[in-house]
């Protein structure tokens, strides 16, 4: 019997270069079943709390209520933006009695509710946790030839803050753990929680310039074959804003899509060809 999640894809997922594929193909190679949110609606991502706070409270208790009716008191996404949203939701929503009936009153008229005990106990995890705490060992260590990629890991800046729920503030493990487990070599530099700018290479697309090219230069500096990232918004700054460097192409792969080449599953259902910055080795 495999292990089955409610999952939140969030509006990035099905659009990303490639990870809605090889998430796919992963989970059914380790047996993990992500079973998607009914009726899902967007987090709002991290601008629209600074627009309308109560607007991003209710997207995120709107989320949790779903799950409710689902019977889960756990939610796991893939992207760092979605479950932070629902990590902030959740604290507004507890730390302010009159903001949750207010919430609690709108979300009748869609027929759902939240317990204010539910939404105390409500677990949001991230895919990669999933994949490191939850599936057995054996899954990823299996005797198998294994690619020579030196790969280097990339956070971004929200998956460990800001309290360190999931892994440390400012060194978090996780996704070296992983790789490690898939028998790869694991780059160590300085960028792996620096900020790429987020959805501001937009509006602002020369300031995350800089902030871009500070971390594929200081990944590059120790002779990274690929970087490995866990949000898609991370993913398009770094594998798309690249382009205007002088500095050699650096694939940037989802650590679903680098899973997939360390566990030998077929090329093909990785997503690779949406890449940008093509991994030609593969």
């Amino acid at each position: 019997m495999g292990l089955s999640y409610l999952f939140f894809p969030g509006c990035s997922y099905e659009t990303a270069a490639g990870y809605r594929e090889s998430a796919e193909a992963v989970c059914r190679a380790v047996e993990v079943e992500l079973k998607e949110l009914p009726e899902w609606n967007c987090c709002g991502a991290s601008a629209v709390f600074s627009l309308d706070r109560a607007e991003g409270v209710w997207l995120a208790a709107r989320l949790a209520a779903l799950a409710g009716r689902e019977g889960k008191l756990e939610i796991v996404s893939g992207c760092n933006g979605c479950i932070s949203a629902l990590k902030k939701g959740k604290k507004l929503l507890l730390q302010d009695k009159g903001l949750m009936e207010q919430v609690r009153v709108r979300l009748k008229k869609e027929n759902l509710k939240l317990d204010p005990a539910d939404i105390k106990d409500l677990r949001v995890r991230h895919l990669l946790e999933i994949f490191v705490q939850d599936v057995p060992v054996q899954f990823w260590a299996k005797e198998r030839p294994k690619p020579k990629f030196k790969v280097a890991p990339y956070y971004g800046c929200l998956f460990s803050r800001p309290d360190g729920e999931i892994d440390d503030n400012e060194h978090p493990i996780l996704l070296e753990s992983f790789i490690s487990l898939l028998g790869l070599d694991v780059v160590e530099h300085s960028m792996g929680t620096a900020c790429c700018g987020a959805s501001h290479s937009l509006p602002h697309k020369a300031a995350v310039s800089v902030l871009v090219e500070r971390i594929i230069r200081g990944i590059q500096t120790n002779n990274a074959d690929l970087a490995t990232v866990i949000c898609p918004l991370c993913q398009f700054n770094l594998d798309s804003i690249q382009a205007n460097f002088d500095l050699p192409p650096l694939p940037i792969l989802y650590f679903t899509q680098v899973a997939g080449l360390g566990m030998g599953l077929p090329v093909s259902s990785l997503g690779l060809n949406k890449l940008l910055v093509p991994l030609k080795e593969a």
